[in-house]
């Protein structure tokens, strides 16, 4: 659904906002369907870049976290995220 709708606003977008405008979301179905799967992106993509990248500073060698490490500040970053979207909701 949330891609389809991507989709459609980026080819037509004047159709697809009606069609967003005409369906009655309720607020579990947008933050179901759209908030908590969206959040998710960044929290998953900070874990995998802190575990498997890191991050170099200076001329110096990687600095990587660990998964133990890195596995909470990702779970309190997606609810940060949660948090603020709903503070802004």
């Amino acid at each position: 659904m949330f891609l389809r709708h991507l989709i459609g606003l980026l080819t037509n977008p004047g159709a697809e906002w009606r069609l967003i405008r005409d369906r009655d979301y309720g607020i579990g179905g947008c933050l179901g369907g759209h908030t908590l799967l969206l959040a998710l992106i960044p929290a998953v993509s900070g874990f995998v870049g802190t575990t498997q990248i890191g991050w170099r500073i200076g001329a110096g060698d990687p600095v990587r976290l660990t998964t133990a490490s890195a596995a909470p500040i990702a779970v309190l970053y997606y609810l940060a995220m949660i948090a603020a979207a709903i503070s802004v909701g």
